[in-house]
């Protein structure tokens, strides 16, 4: 018998967008499924839409909010499944993708999760772009893949199917870390298992202003909660070929900090742009970087121009 899997959608305020999650789930070619939704006390109309379904969805409503994290370990609890993928309420399942990847993680048993492209979509749920991965599927031994994620999380959620047992050997997700909770997730999983790659694209990942993840980046310095995932998961490594590369790993995290800043002073965000800037000589604390990050955040006030040249070479020395 095919194994189980269960399709987990965590909804807050998703009226808009999560009937397009949910018949993606139902619609799946692989029929040995169940589609959960756990709603986090919804002041919209998205309840409502849920109990739609009836029986054809699993669905469970909490009394009060409870937090992102908390909602996503709540779908962890009730899952059934072997396997599971978390849809969040405004992304959608390719038709194949639980069929392609049950396969994958069948032929793959030292694997803890497998991941895929995804293909971008706007509010109006138009393409607008694919993200960028190899063309051929893999299986990746776990100290290499998480040597590649502590560079950045290249994993998008919804791509992702994990096998159950990752959390009863990796842990759950971190309520501490609400905006990398998924990067802080891989990598553990990372140290206990391999990591599949499928080529196929799996799932459509929208952008858009309302997002949780937008919303956060908005108001709030990532590099921050970054900067704790990556304190926690060297606190647990005991590989010295990572552990000799410490030193860049931060120092990426930085650059990526100005990055960010930098591409938010180009988008007239100047004030929250230059926020990113002076945060990152906490991400690498070095004296002659400071220098540089103090040169690069005087600079922004000379306009956009300027941004965009600094931009291009902190990309070139990122890469270096």
């Amino acid at each position: 018998m095919k194994p189980l899997v269960s399709i987990c959608i965590p909804n807050y305020n998703g009226e808009r967008y999560i009937r397009y999650a949910i018949e993606s789930a139902l619609n799946q070619s692989y029929r040995n499924i169940e589609v959960v939704v756990i709603d986090n006390a919804s002041t919209d109309g998205s309840w409502n839409i849920i109990k739609s379904y009836g029986k054809r969805v699993r669905k469970f409503r909490h009394k009060f909010n409870i937090g992102y994290n908390r909602n996503l370990n709540s779908c962890v609890e009730i899952a059934k499944g072997k396997y599971m993928k978390i849809l969040h309420s405004d992304d959608i399942l390719e038709k194949d993708a639980v069929e392609h990847q049950t396969k994958i993680m069948k032929n793959m048993p030292t694997a803890g999760f497998v991941y895929s492209p995804v293909r971008f979509i706007n509010e109006e749920g138009n393409f607008i772009g694919n993200s960028a991965q190899p063309e051929n599927d893999t299986l990746i031994p776990g100290i290499k893949k998480l040597a590649e994620l502590l560079e950045g999380n290249h994993i998008m959620f919804p791509s992702v199917m994990i096998r159950k047992e990752c959390f009863e050997e990796a842990g759950f997700f971190d309520g501490e870390m609400p905006y990398c909770n998924d990067w802080d997730m891989w990598m553990r999983i990372c140290m206990k298992y391999d990591a599949a790659y499928s080529s196929r694209i799996s799932a459509l990942y929208r952008v858009h202003t309302s997002s949780g993840s937008m919303k956060y980046e908005k108001t709030h310095i990532d590099g921050f909660d970054q900067i704790k995932c990556l304190n926690k998961i060297f606190s647990m490594i005991n590989d010295n070929s990572i552990l000799e590369r410490k030193k860049y790993y931060y120092k990426r995290l930085a650059m990526e900090q100005i990055s960010r800043g930098l591409n938010l002073v180009i988008k007239g965000n100047g004030n929250h742009g230059r926020k990113y800037i002076m945060f990152s000589p906490i991400a690498y604390n070095n004296a002659a970087f400071t220098l540089f990050s103090y040169f690069i955040y005087m600079t922004t006030y000379l306009g956009k121009i300027p941004a965009k040249y600094l931009l291009a070479l902190g990309k070139k020395i990122t890469r270096q």
